[in-house]
């Protein structure tokens, strides 16, 4: 029997389950030690809520097929044979829906593709859209805060959504995507049943340990040392954005009722919010294009400022 292999979470193995990762023998810990990070933060979430985001959806397992040769592309084991087979399984989700959500809310889509490979699992994960409502990942939590429950009353907030909107031009493109017809779904077209498993069953949650069938970090596996240089900083991520060609392009690539449809429903979500969110965020479709601009501050009735 062979020796199992300490992995992390997802499937990448261990090389070293004793020491963290430092700047020198006696140096400062490093941020970028994945293995110590996901353990404490496995530890920290031991009992687990709902998580933030895509917590709603359906998977399905499936198997991948090798059809065409490309080991001169790629060295995984995976894709070393035509005709090999590795199974996986798929996620697909809604991004801000909660349990008990419904499939069929205004939402980019979510997917994630899961690699059962010989030498580890493998993840690839993306989003329905080419594009996002935010440019720097620091903004995300506050992002999500927006298309969550507002703490006070436990319902959806549309003046947290647009005054989020309003404060980031680059989130324009992607509100554009979301309020025309490609931000509701097409459907799922079948689903599976729950799937369930062991969770572990009796093996040790812990290591080292005295069982010789338990996962075991392997040296071999080791990262290269990681030679740092340049300034750190934070360095403004919107100083060089163009968020207005971009949208105002697709505005302009929709047909009449397209562009009635996008005005419609744009309007209808921004009804109740307060007047200076919204001719904030109106200043931003004018940007892109007059006519989106107009057309929606007609829609609700209003003077663009």
């Amino acid at each position: 029997m062979s020796q199992k292999t300490l992995t992390t979470a997802s499937g990448a193995p261990v090389a070293d389950n004793q020491n963290s990762r430092s700047a020198g023998p006696r140096g400062p810990l490093l941020l970028d030690d994945f293995h110590l990070i996901e353990k404490l933060a496995h530890f920290n979430r031991e009992n687990i809520p709902e998580r933030r985001v895509h917590a709603k959806g359906s998977g399905a397992h499936g198997t991948f097929t090798v059809t065409r040769d490309i080991s001169q592309y790629s060295s995984a084991k995976l894709f070393d044979t035509v005709g090999k087979q590795t199974p996986i399984f798929l996620r697909f989700s809604t991004v801000g829906g909660e349990r008990g959500s419904a499939d069929t809310e205004r939402d980019p889509r979510g997917f994630a593709i899961k690699f059962y490979t010989e030498e580890g699992n493998w993840d690839i994960v993306g989003n329905n859209t080419p594009v996002f409502f935010i440019r720097n990942p620091l903004k995300f939590p506050d992002f999500i805060h927006t298309q969550k429950r507002l703490p006070q009353t436990n319902l959806k907030s549309p003046q947290m959504m647009w005054d989020f909107w309003s404060h980031s031009p680059e989130a324009l493109h992607q509100v554009t995507i979301l309020f025309s017809d490609r931000g509701i779904p097409d459907g799922y077209q079948r689903d599976g049943s729950m799937a369930f498993g062991t969770n572990g069953g009796a093996a040790p949650n812990y290591e080292p340990n005295s069982y010789s069938d338990a996962p075991k970090e392997d040296p071999r596996d080791a990262e290269p040392a990681l030679a740092l240089s340049g300034a750190a900083g934070r360095h403004d991520h919107r100083v060089d954005g163009d968020y207005y060609s971009q949208a105002g392009k697709l505005f302009n690539l929709m047909s009449a009722d397209q562009k009635a449809l996008l005005i419609s429903n744009i309007a209808g979500a921004m009804g109740g919010v307060s007047s200076d969110i919204v001719q904030r965020q109106l200043q931003h479709f004018y940007k892109a294009d007059p006519a989106y601009g107009e057309g929606i501050a007609n829609a609700l009735g209003i003077k663009l400022g």
